[in-house]
């Protein structure tokens, strides 16, 4: 599932940040993020009790291949960027003035430690993931519930289902739309 973290203040000479994720859950793919800075309200020469507003921009997210060998320390970037090589923690480059606060879209999984997912997604899939556990249950050998025939429908549902899934999730990460395949026999 897709979500927005919640915004993190950059602080000073800080570059790498920790994702504010429960444990419960996984990053799968930073999509991308926002920055939003806060000018200095003394510094408006015309009135400097009227509240400066606030710079909201796009953060592009930056691959690990494309990057020079000195990335960490060059302060030349020409704009500003956010980057993970891990998915536990990101970095904001170059560094942002204090305050500065980011926000982040994400996409997120249940960990191997998760007890569960949020109600939406449960009640998106929920008859999906119960079609597979059928399929499995109706596999065992010997059992009253035992059906090769049921085990199969449930086991179509199912690939159905995650077909389904596949796409919608392919779709949602790309902004054009899908090309068709064409087989030749």
């Amino acid at each position: 599932w897709k979500e927005y973290l919640d915004p993190q203040t950059l602080l000073d000479g800080v570059v790498e940040y920790d994702f504010d994720i429960s444990p419960l859950t996984q990053l799968v793919k930073l999509l991308d993020a926002t920055i939003t800075t806060f000018p200095d309200p003394s510094t408006d020469p015309v009135d400097p009790d009227c509240p400066v507003p606030s710079c909201t921009r796009e953060l592009p997210v930056m691959r690990e291949d494309v990057l020079r060998p000195n990335w960490k320390t060059d302060v030349c970037w020409r704009s500003p960027f956010v980057m993970t090589l891990n998915r536990t923690t990101y970095f904001v480059l170059p560094q942002q003035c204090a305050g500065t606060q980011v926000t982040l879209h994400v996409s997120l999984k249940p960990s191997q430690t998760g007890t569960g997912i949020g109600d939406d997604a449960f009640n998106q899939y929920v008859s999906a993931i119960a079609n597979g556990a059928k399929a499995k249950l109706m596999m065992s050998p010997k059992k009253p519930y035992s059906s090769v025939d049921g085990a199969a429908m449930f086991q179509g549902l199912f690939d159905d289902a995650k077909a389904a899934t596949a796409i919608i999730v392919g779709q949602s990460f790309s902004t054009s739309a899908r090309r068709p395949r064409v087989k030749t026999y």
